[in-house]
């Protein structure tokens, strides 16, 4: 009888399933338009971290204790062009909801002039600790404008979540 060869590979994959390596981060696609789509990419933070000690800032929107989980990235996609959004200080932003609650609320939106020009607006929330955040792509490149947890500002998204439409 031939004796194989023992091959790391075959072991490793055997006895380390591949969830133990995944990154853990949740990938939200909403799609606004026929030509607007949205990716949000939410990952959990290690066990241990303390607020002086985020992977996304020490100023914390959305959570009122050291969050769970971090935005790292949001894409906005607009006729086959991208943009990467601002996330930076963005925690406990999205979880398992939808797009919008019929005829209740909605949570993001976007209004685009052409492909380079367009307004972005989102409330985010871990039910505590609510925010929002607004951002602006001007001539092909984006800003965020807004994040904030103002009532005041949270009450208006709340209330006009769609960006205002200028002629």
């Amino acid at each position: 009888m031939k004796k194989q060869k023992f091959t790391w590979p075959i072991f490793w994959f055997l006895f380390f399933p591949l969830s133990a390596c995944a990154d853990n981060e949740n990938i939200h696609n909403l799609k606004i338009s026929k030509t607007i789509n949205i990716e949000l990419h939410e990952k959990n933070i290690k066990l241990g971290t303390t607020t002086n000690n985020l992977p996304n800032g020490n100023l914390v929107f959305g959570a009122t204790r050291t969050p769970k989980t971090y935005v790292s990235k949001i894409t906005f996609n607009v006729n086959n062009e991208l943009y990467n959004l601002e996330t930076k200080y963005m925690y406990n932003a999205w979880g398992n909801r939808p797009l919008e609650v019929p005829n209740v609320i909605k949570y993001f939106d976007a209004h685009c002039y052409d492909n380079k020009n367009c307004t972005i607006r989102g409330i985010f929330s871990d039910a505590a600790g609510s925010f929002v955040a607004e951002w602006k792509v001007i001539n092909g490149k984006p800003f965020r404008t807004i994040i904030t947890d103002s009532s005041d500002i949270l009450g208006v998204f709340k209330n006009n979540i769609s960006p205002p439409v200028f002629e």
